[in-house]
């Protein structure tokens, strides 16, 4: 090995070492769940078909309470147009999962309880660790039509 290289992982034992030590105040499972319960983007984990989990920010952007949800095909949350061709993009994902932004830089849509489309990013990211991969999708709409009330929330 190559005094470049030697130096190059030093650097990196060194950068990773400072931020474990950075975060741990930040690592326990009460702030990790809270942080991603009350995250600005809508987050969805899904079984690569059906809603397990979702946070609060999943009612303002679709309207929908989480009971109404957990155990739902993902695709209630698409366009009917989209949902057909959702499913073999679905099954290709669990067969090959890759954190990645989904599109390709087309433009995404999603659907709304209420029937109305809007434009979105959505990333993934997928988990393993169990005996079935879990996929979480964040979903950031592209621009808001009527921006939410500060404070509004539909789960009570």
């Amino acid at each position: 090995m190559t005094d470049e290289q030697n130096s190059a992982m030093d650097e990196s034992a060194t950068t990773d070492a400072l931020l474990e030590t950075a975060a741990r105040p930040f690592l326990s499972y009460s702030f990790l769940f809270k942080a991603w319960a009350r995250s600005s983007d809508a987050k969805i984990i899904s079984d690569g078909e059906r809603i397990i989990a979702v946070n609060e920010e999943v009612c303002a952007t679709f309207g929908y309470h989480p009971s109404e949800l957990i155990g739902q095909c993902i695709d209630m949350l698409l366009p009917d147009a989209l949902r057909h061709r959702h499913q073999a993009h679905r099954a290709g994902y669990v067969r090959h999962p890759v954190n990645r932004p989904m599109g390709a830089g087309g433009t995404l849509k999603a659907r709304h309880k209420d029937g109305t489309e809007f434009p979105v990013v959505v990333n993934l990211l997928y988990h393993t660790g169990t005996d079935q991969t879990q996929i979480e999708a964040t979903v950031r709409r592209v621009h808001e039509e009527e921006p939410k009330a500060a404070g509004e929330t539909c789960i009570e």
